[in-house]
């Protein structure tokens, strides 16, 4: 592993297996883990290293082992994930929707940028909110976080921007033609 600088900083994730709740479709006997979201996020940032990917956290370290008999689901896993963490404020937190219209079309733009490149390794994240974009405002950078959900992701070059925007909360959707169609109850004709 190579030498980090001393003024890096790190987010740790801990994972770990809890009793089943009643009439749920929880595992009932302790599993060795990780979770299949956690074992899909180990995979991407695994990817992102591998890749040096700009602007997405990149894996340090990560353990899974079995809980000892005082644990919460006495043999079930425990699973912990060590990443370089992204500097900035998540969008939410920024108040994105008050901020001045060219610092959101410069988030915007940098923000495209980023998710193309991410797609272009075969990850199309579905936890789509402002809270896992971080924006850098001193060094003008825009990061993604939190993969533990992902599709595979299809060419960059047949993103519709607009609608990954939408998704994402950076761009006003249309409204829905019927309370309806928001809830996803049906779709418009």
């Amino acid at each position: 592993m190579a030498e980090t600088a001393s003024d890096e900083t790190f987010v740790m994730k801990v994972k770990i297996q809890v009793p089943p709740r009643p009439a749920s479709d929880d595992p009932r006997e302790p599993l060795p883990g990780p979770s299949a979201t956690t074992a899909a996020e180990i995979a991407a940032l695994r990817k992102f290293q591998s890749e040096n990917l700009d602007g997405v956290p990149h894996l340090i370290a990560t353990k899974c082992a079995r809980q000892g008999p005082n644990g919460p689901f006495p043999g079930g896993y425990i699973s912990y994930i060590v990443m370089k963490a992204m500097p900035g404020r998540d969008l939410m937190a920024s108040m994105f929707w008050s901020l001045d219209d060219a610092v959101k079309e410069e988030i915007r733009d940098a923000f495209v940028t980023l998710l193309k490149s991410i797609w272009r390794l075969g990850i199309a994240p579905y936890d789509c909110a402002l809270r896992n974009i971080i924006w850098d405002a001193a060094a003008r950078r825009c990061s993604i976080v939190d993969f533990e959900h992902y599709d595979a992701a299809k060419d960059p070059i047949n993103m519709t921007e607009r609608e990954e925007m939408q998704r994402w909360g950076i761009v006003q959707r249309p409204p829905p033609s019927h309370w309806a169609v928001e809830w996803g109850l049906y779709k418009d004709p």
